[in-house]
């Protein structure tokens, strides 16, 4: 990355944590059994905000800035949160679908008809 890129990165992610960040236009997962939360927020291009939150873990809460596109983003999801257990609050991202219900859907889950 560029210097003029990271300054232009910095000055997005100031922007939006001035204004506050949230989960409308974003993504937001919440585990259908536990307390697990997770949830990216878009700073700019190719760059998420993300935050995890497992309270029976340590650290329980985990933020952090990272470099991925949409497609990759996508994918990820499809394959750590599909499966049945992760129901999508907000889901404004290509690529990944949830059943009837609003669990995501993985790559190797059966599609309703």
């Amino acid at each position: 990355m560029t210097e003029e890129q990271e300054l232009k990165l910095a000055l997005t992610l100031r922007q939006d944590l001035k204004n506050g960040l949230c989960e409308r236009g974003n993504i937001y997962l919440m585990h259908t059994e536990e307390n697990y939360h997770n949830a990216w927020f878009r700073v700019g291009d190719d760059h998420y905000i993300q935050l995890s939150i497992r309270p029976r873990n340590y650290p329980a809460i985990d933020l952090s800035l990272i470099k991925i596109s949409e497609e990759k983003l996508a994918e990820h999801i499809r394959k750590e949160f599909g499966g049945g257990s992760w129901y999508a609050m907000k889901l404004n991202i290509k690529g990944v679908e949830t059943d009837s219900h609003g669990v995501v859907i993985g790559d190797d889950d059966e599609q309703e008809d």
